[in-house]
Protein backbone atom coordinates (compact mmCIF):
# COMPACT_ATOMS: atom_id res chain seq x y z
CA UNK A 1 0.00 0.00 0.00
CA UNK A 2 1.40 3.50 -0.86
CA UNK A 3 0.13 6.39 0.94
CA UNK A 4 -0.64 8.89 -1.49
CA UNK A 5 1.37 12.70 -1.43
CA UNK A 6 0.68 14.31 1.74
CA UNK A 7 -1.01 17.30 1.44
CA UNK A 8 0.08 19.43 4.48
CA UNK A 9 4.08 18.93 3.07
CA UNK A 10 3.51 20.03 -0.11
CA UNK A 11 1.76 22.91 0.81
CA UNK A 12 3.85 23.98 3.39
CA UNK A 13 5.26 27.15 1.78
CA UNK A 14 1.93 28.24 1.89
CA UNK A 15 2.39 30.03 5.34
CA UNK A 16 3.12 33.26 3.29
CA UNK A 17 3.69 36.09 5.20
CA UNK A 18 3.83 39.53 3.22
CA UNK A 19 2.76 43.18 3.33
CA UNK A 20 2.19 45.52 0.66
CA UNK A 21 5.83 45.80 -0.06
CA UNK A 22 7.22 42.46 0.16
CA UNK A 23 6.29 39.81 -3.11
CA UNK A 24 4.27 36.94 -2.36
CA UNK A 25 5.68 33.66 -1.65
CA UNK A 26 5.64 30.41 -4.08
CA UNK A 27 4.04 27.71 -3.26
CA UNK A 28 4.72 25.86 -6.09
CA UNK A 29 3.35 21.62 -5.35
CA UNK A 30 3.87 18.48 -6.23
CA UNK A 31 0.19 17.40 -7.10
CA UNK A 32 -1.10 14.38 -5.20
CA UNK A 33 -1.95 11.53 -6.81
CA UNK A 34 -5.19 9.80 -5.17
CA UNK A 35 -5.60 5.97 -6.04
CA UNK A 36 -7.24 2.52 -5.04
CA UNK A 37 -4.27 0.73 -3.29
CA UNK A 38 -6.02 1.25 0.46
CA UNK A 39 -8.39 -0.05 2.18
CA UNK A 40 -11.70 0.37 0.85
CA UNK A 41 -13.80 0.68 4.05
CA UNK A 42 -17.32 1.18 1.89
CA UNK A 43 -18.81 1.37 -1.65
CA UNK A 44 -17.33 0.86 -4.74
CA UNK A 45 -13.74 2.51 -4.95
CA UNK A 46 -12.88 1.33 -8.17
CA UNK A 47 -15.68 2.11 -10.35
CA UNK A 48 -18.69 4.15 -8.25
CA UNK A 49 -18.83 6.05 -4.64
CA UNK A 50 -16.60 4.13 -2.30
CA UNK A 51 -14.82 5.46 0.62
CA UNK A 52 -10.57 4.78 1.50
CA UNK A 53 -8.24 4.75 4.07
CA UNK A 54 -4.86 5.11 4.28
CA UNK A 55 -1.99 4.82 7.19
CA UNK A 56 -4.80 3.18 9.54
CA UNK A 57 -7.20 5.80 8.78
CA UNK A 58 -4.69 8.47 8.88
CA UNK A 59 -5.86 10.16 5.25
CA UNK A 60 -9.07 9.50 3.61
CA UNK A 61 -10.97 9.79 0.38
CA UNK A 62 -14.18 9.46 0.21
CA UNK A 63 -16.53 10.36 -3.09
CA UNK A 64 -16.43 9.11 -6.73
CA UNK A 65 -14.39 6.89 -8.21
CA UNK A 66 -13.75 5.73 -11.83
CA UNK A 67 -10.93 3.20 -12.82
CA UNK A 68 -9.31 3.50 -9.59
CA UNK A 69 -8.54 6.58 -9.60
CA UNK A 70 -10.15 9.59 -7.71
CA UNK A 71 -13.18 10.83 -9.86
CA UNK A 72 -16.19 13.32 -9.96
CA UNK A 73 -16.91 15.02 -6.41
CA UNK A 74 -14.95 14.14 -3.57
CA UNK A 75 -13.75 14.66 0.41
CA UNK A 76 -10.58 14.40 1.23
CA UNK A 77 -8.81 14.24 4.96
CA UNK A 78 -5.66 14.24 6.98
CA UNK A 79 -5.55 13.71 10.39
CA UNK A 80 -3.20 16.42 10.45
CA UNK A 81 -5.27 18.93 9.92
CA UNK A 82 -5.64 19.09 6.47
CA UNK A 83 -9.22 18.54 4.46
CA UNK A 84 -10.08 19.28 0.58
CA UNK A 85 -13.64 18.94 -0.80
CA UNK A 86 -13.86 19.49 -4.21
CA UNK A 87 -13.86 18.10 -8.00
CA UNK A 88 -11.05 15.17 -8.77
CA UNK A 89 -9.93 13.89 -12.03
CA UNK A 90 -7.52 10.84 -13.06
CA UNK A 91 -7.08 10.97 -9.35
CA UNK A 92 -6.21 14.79 -8.78
CA UNK A 93 -7.74 17.86 -7.55
CA UNK A 94 -9.18 19.04 -10.78
CA UNK A 95 -12.06 22.07 -11.47
CA UNK A 96 -13.74 23.59 -8.33
CA UNK A 97 -12.30 22.93 -5.07
CA UNK A 98 -11.83 23.94 -1.86
CA UNK A 99 -8.86 23.25 0.74
CA UNK A 100 -8.27 24.10 4.10
CA UNK A 101 -4.99 23.68 6.51
CA UNK A 102 -4.49 23.66 9.96
CA UNK A 103 -2.30 26.11 9.67
CA UNK A 104 -4.89 28.69 8.78
CA UNK A 105 -4.22 28.82 5.15
CA UNK A 106 -7.56 28.19 2.59
CA UNK A 107 -7.99 28.26 -0.82
CA UNK A 108 -10.84 28.41 -2.46
CA UNK A 109 -11.43 28.48 -6.74
CA UNK A 110 -10.43 26.49 -9.63
CA UNK A 111 -7.66 23.27 -9.64
CA UNK A 112 -6.13 21.81 -12.87
CA UNK A 113 -4.03 18.73 -12.72
CA UNK A 114 -3.13 18.94 -8.98
CA UNK A 115 -2.47 22.32 -8.78
CA UNK A 116 -4.05 25.49 -8.22
CA UNK A 117 -4.71 26.68 -11.63
CA UNK A 118 -7.57 29.53 -13.00
CA UNK A 119 -9.21 32.03 -10.65
CA UNK A 120 -8.71 31.48 -6.84
CA UNK A 121 -9.03 33.36 -3.57
CA UNK A 122 -6.32 32.21 -1.08
CA UNK A 123 -6.33 33.44 2.72
CA UNK A 124 -2.88 33.16 4.36
CA UNK A 125 -1.98 32.41 8.10
CA UNK A 126 -1.59 35.93 8.69
CA UNK A 127 -5.02 36.83 7.71
CA UNK A 128 -4.17 38.41 4.30
CA UNK A 129 -6.12 37.34 1.25
CA UNK A 130 -5.71 37.29 -2.33
CA UNK A 131 -8.07 37.20 -5.15
CA UNK A 132 -7.54 36.60 -9.03
CA UNK A 133 -5.44 34.41 -11.12
CA UNK A 134 -3.81 31.69 -10.82
CA UNK A 135 -0.97 29.07 -13.06
CA UNK A 136 0.70 26.36 -11.78
CA UNK A 137 -0.12 26.74 -8.10
CA UNK A 138 1.26 30.19 -8.21
CA UNK A 139 -0.47 33.69 -7.97
CA UNK A 140 -0.12 34.83 -11.85
CA UNK A 141 -2.17 36.97 -13.91
CA UNK A 142 -4.13 39.73 -12.47
CA UNK A 143 -5.33 39.84 -8.82
CA UNK A 144 -6.04 41.74 -5.88
CA UNK A 145 -4.21 41.42 -1.98
CA UNK A 146 -6.10 42.74 0.53
CA UNK A 147 -3.79 43.39 3.39
CA UNK A 148 -4.92 43.36 7.37
CA UNK A 149 -3.89 47.26 7.86
CA UNK A 150 -6.44 47.88 5.51
CA UNK A 151 -4.10 48.14 2.25
CA UNK A 152 -5.35 46.66 -0.72
CA UNK A 153 -3.38 46.57 -4.12
CA UNK A 154 -4.23 45.26 -7.72
CA UNK A 155 -1.36 43.90 -10.22
CA UNK A 156 0.12 41.97 -12.85
CA UNK A 157 1.61 38.89 -11.03
CA UNK A 158 4.18 36.60 -12.74
CA UNK A 159 5.03 33.36 -10.66
CA UNK A 160 3.78 34.48 -7.49
CA UNK A 161 5.22 38.24 -7.81
CA UNK A 162 3.59 41.47 -8.06
CA UNK A 163 5.10 42.88 -10.85
CA UNK A 164 3.77 45.46 -14.01
CA UNK A 165 1.36 47.80 -13.43
CA UNK A 166 -0.78 48.31 -9.80
CA UNK A 167 -3.39 50.27 -8.15
CA UNK A 168 -2.88 50.78 -3.92
CA UNK A 169 -5.42 52.08 -1.81
CA UNK A 170 -4.54 52.49 2.11
CA UNK A 171 -5.75 54.32 4.66
CA UNK A 172 -2.82 56.47 3.96
CA UNK A 173 -2.61 56.88 0.38
CA UNK A 174 -3.43 55.94 -3.16
CA UNK A 175 -0.71 54.80 -5.44
CA UNK A 176 -0.66 54.05 -9.33
CA UNK A 177 1.98 53.10 -11.27
CA UNK A 178 4.46 50.29 -11.70
CA UNK A 179 5.03 47.76 -9.26
CA UNK A 180 7.96 45.13 -8.95
CA UNK A 181 8.31 42.58 -6.26
CA UNK A 182 5.38 43.80 -4.88
CA UNK A 183 6.42 47.17 -4.67
CA UNK A 184 6.08 50.44 -5.96
CA UNK A 185 9.09 50.38 -8.13
CA UNK A 186 9.27 52.46 -11.45
CA UNK A 187 6.72 55.60 -12.54
CA UNK A 188 3.91 55.82 -10.19
CA UNK A 189 2.20 58.55 -8.62
CA UNK A 190 0.73 58.67 -5.04
CA UNK A 191 -1.94 60.24 -3.46
CA UNK A 192 -2.51 60.90 0.15
CA UNK A 193 -5.02 61.04 2.52
CA UNK A 194 -3.31 64.53 3.98
CA UNK A 195 -3.49 66.43 0.46
CA UNK A 196 0.05 66.17 -0.81
CA UNK A 197 0.60 64.38 -4.31
CA UNK A 198 4.11 62.80 -5.37
CA UNK A 199 4.35 62.34 -8.85
CA UNK A 200 7.85 60.58 -10.16
CA UNK A 201 10.34 57.27 -9.84
CA UNK A 202 10.06 54.78 -7.15
CA UNK A 203 12.61 52.26 -6.12
CA UNK A 204 12.14 49.42 -3.96
CA UNK A 205 8.48 51.62 -2.35
CA UNK A 206 10.78 54.59 -2.17
CA UNK A 207 10.18 57.78 -3.68
CA UNK A 208 13.81 57.56 -5.29
CA UNK A 209 15.32 58.72 -8.85
CA UNK A 210 13.92 62.18 -10.04
CA UNK A 211 10.17 63.57 -8.80
CA UNK A 212 7.76 66.14 -7.76
CA UNK A 213 6.20 66.72 -4.32
CA UNK A 214 3.14 69.35 -4.04
CA UNK A 215 1.63 69.66 -0.56
CA UNK A 216 -1.40 70.80 0.42
CA UNK A 217 -0.12 73.98 1.68
CA UNK A 218 0.53 74.36 -2.12
CA UNK A 219 4.82 74.53 -1.31
CA UNK A 220 5.97 72.08 -3.89
CA UNK A 221 9.74 70.38 -4.37
CA UNK A 222 10.53 69.60 -7.86
CA UNK A 223 14.14 67.45 -8.33
CA UNK A 224 15.80 64.63 -6.87
CA UNK A 225 15.01 61.97 -4.51
CA UNK A 226 17.13 59.00 -2.45
CA UNK A 227 15.85 56.66 0.21
CA UNK A 228 12.32 58.71 0.11
CA UNK A 229 14.04 62.30 0.50
CA UNK A 230 14.65 65.00 -1.32
CA UNK A 231 18.65 64.10 -1.90
CA UNK A 232 20.68 65.32 -4.93
CA UNK A 233 19.85 68.91 -7.05
CA UNK A 234 15.99 70.06 -6.37
CA UNK A 235 14.24 73.52 -6.29
CA UNK A 236 11.71 74.11 -3.33
CA UNK A 237 8.69 76.59 -4.40
CA UNK A 238 7.19 78.30 -1.27
CA UNK A 239 4.61 81.24 -1.84
CA UNK A 240 7.23 84.20 -1.15
CA UNK A 241 10.46 82.26 -2.45
CA UNK A 242 11.67 79.92 -4.36
CA UNK A 243 14.90 77.81 -3.23
CA UNK A 244 17.82 76.23 -6.04
CA UNK A 245 20.27 74.33 -4.86
CA UNK A 246 21.42 70.37 -3.40
CA UNK A 247 20.40 68.46 -0.61
CA UNK A 248 21.19 65.82 1.17
CA UNK A 249 19.22 63.63 3.35
CA UNK A 250 16.31 65.73 2.81
CA UNK A 251 17.88 69.14 4.57
CA UNK A 252 19.48 71.90 2.23
CA UNK A 253 23.29 71.09 1.81
CA UNK A 254 26.19 72.61 -0.20
CA UNK A 255 25.80 75.75 -2.45
CA UNK A 256 22.35 77.11 -3.22
CA UNK A 257 19.81 79.86 -4.24
CA UNK A 258 17.30 82.11 -2.57
CA UNK A 259 15.09 83.80 -5.16
CA UNK A 260 12.81 86.12 -3.33
CA UNK A 261 9.49 87.44 -4.88
CA UNK A 262 9.88 90.77 -5.51
CA UNK A 263 12.87 89.47 -7.53
CA UNK A 264 15.84 89.71 -5.17
CA UNK A 265 17.95 86.58 -4.31
CA UNK A 266 20.28 85.33 -1.74
CA UNK A 267 23.55 83.08 -2.42
CA UNK A 268 24.94 81.06 0.60
CA UNK A 269 26.27 77.95 2.01
CA UNK A 270 24.20 75.23 3.99
CA UNK A 271 25.36 72.61 6.31
CA UNK A 272 22.63 70.36 6.87
CA UNK A 273 19.75 72.85 6.46
CA UNK A 274 21.64 75.49 8.15
CA UNK A 275 22.62 78.37 6.49
CA UNK A 276 26.41 79.99 7.65
CA UNK A 277 29.01 82.48 6.89
CA UNK A 278 28.41 84.89 4.24
CA UNK A 279 25.62 85.07 1.90
CA UNK A 280 25.46 87.22 -1.32
CA UNK A 281 21.62 88.96 -1.49
CA UNK A 282 21.12 90.91 -4.65
CA UNK A 283 18.63 93.41 -4.49
CA UNK A 284 15.80 93.49 -7.07
CA UNK A 285 17.43 96.54 -8.96
CA UNK A 286 20.73 94.40 -9.23
CA UNK A 287 22.69 96.19 -5.99
CA UNK A 288 24.34 93.50 -4.06
CA UNK A 289 25.46 92.89 -0.55
CA UNK A 290 26.68 90.84 1.37
CA UNK A 291 24.70 89.08 4.96
CA UNK A 292 26.89 87.45 7.70
CA UNK A 293 24.54 84.57 8.35
CA UNK A 294 24.99 83.01 12.11
CA UNK A 295 23.64 79.17 12.91
CA UNK A 296 21.55 81.16 15.49
CA UNK A 297 19.99 83.74 13.20
CA UNK A 298 18.79 81.26 10.88
CA UNK A 299 15.14 82.29 10.82
CA UNK A 300 13.48 82.24 7.14
CA UNK A 301 15.69 84.08 4.67
CA UNK A 302 13.12 85.76 3.36
CA UNK A 303 12.63 87.49 6.60
CA UNK A 304 16.73 88.22 6.59
CA UNK A 305 16.56 89.68 2.97
CA UNK A 306 13.60 91.81 4.23
CA UNK A 307 15.11 92.92 7.46
CA UNK A 308 18.19 93.62 5.53
CA UNK A 309 15.90 95.81 2.80
CA UNK A 310 14.31 97.60 5.57
CA UNK A 311 17.73 98.68 7.22
CA UNK A 312 18.57 99.55 3.60
CA UNK A 313 15.68 101.78 3.46
CA UNK A 314 15.83 103.87 6.83
CA UNK A 315 19.15 104.32 6.33
CA UNK A 316 18.58 106.20 2.81
CA UNK A 317 15.60 107.66 4.80
CA UNK A 318 18.20 109.02 7.23
CA UNK A 319 21.06 110.50 4.48
CA UNK A 320 17.15 112.89 3.32
CA UNK A 321 17.20 114.40 6.85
Amino acid sequence: MVLPCIISDLYAQSSYSKSATVSLTKNLTKPIFIVADGICEAGDCHNGSGRMNWGAGKITYSGAWKDGKAEGRGSYKEKRGVEYSGAFKGGKFHGKGNITLSTGFKYSGDFENGMKHGIGQATYINGEIYLGDWKNDLEDGKGTVFLKNGKKYTSEFLEGEANGTAHITTPEYTYDGELKAGKPHGAGKMDYTSGAVYQGDFVSGMRHGYGQMLWKDKTSYVGDWQNDKPWGNGKHYAADFTYVGPYVDGKKHGSGTIYNEDGGKVEGTWNMGVMYGKAKWTEPGGNTDVIKVKPEDNISLINVMKEKKKQKEAAKGKKKK
